[in-house]
């Protein structure tokens, strides 16, 4: 049974050609993503920002997230939206403005937390990193949230945006300062993984800066 802590505030998973990538739980078929990955690490950052205007929304989710992956079991943290008729495999309904969330599958136990929208034309820092003995914990803001594990650790950590359920999602996000974490410090991310599946789609500055985009 994986344990699971509260924090000071109250990824599903699809391997795809090369990469294991965020599905954010979601029980809606058809995921595409863009973004990038590293492996391993033993944590992830970045600053993720919402669009200047409100995405459009009327078919599907789409999640802007950062994550890690460890043989099936996962925790992301990050802002979704979805298109009000959608649903979360505990039967929660996405919400339909960018909102942040804590999600995660361990040993077969799903998690979902929601937490507040995210303004428009806003950056949250998202974090999911090892807090010790397997167990990892999601940040955002700078407050710490519920954690899990046990994990295999070093994992793959990833910053990407995933639509679900539609190719129809529209999302921008920024995801700037991406990080992995090393055994005592972070580093910009180093790898070359960088992914779109058209869509969604990404313009990459480097490997630790670039925009995820669909219909915006």
């Amino acid at each position: 049974m994986r344990p699971r802590t509260a924090g000071k505030g109250v990824l599903v998973v699809l391997l795809s050609a090369f990469i294991m990538a965020g599905l954010g739980g979601s029980a809606l078929a058809s995921p595409w993503y863009a973004g990038n990955y590293r492996n391993p690490g033993y944590g992830v950052k970045a600053d993720i920002s919402t669009p200047s205007s409100m995405p459009s929304v009327t078919s599907g989710v789409v999640f802007n997230m950062v994550s890690n992956y460890d043989s099936g079991s996962w925790i992301q943290v990050g802002w979704v939206q979805g298109d009000g008729a959608a649903r979360a495999p505990d039967g929660t309904y996405w919400p339909q403005v960018p909102s942040s969330y804590e999600e995660s599958r361990v040993s077969g136990y799903y998690d979902l937390y929601l937490y507040s929208s995210q303004p428009l034309n806003y950056t949250r820092t998202y974090e999911v990193v090892h807090t010790g003995s397997g167990t990892w914990q999601g940040i955002i803001a700078g407050t710490r949230r519920y954690s899990f594990g046990p994990f295999s650790t070093p994992t793959l950590v990833e910053a990407l945006t995933e639509i679900a359920g539609s190719t129809q999602p529209h999302t921008r996000a920024g995801f700037n300062n991406v990080q992995f974490k090393g055994l005592y410090s972070y580093m910009a991310f180093d790898q070359n993984n960088e992914r779109q599946d058209r869509p969604p789609y990404a313009t990459f500055t480097s490997y630790s800066r670039y925009n995820c985009y669909n219909g915006m």
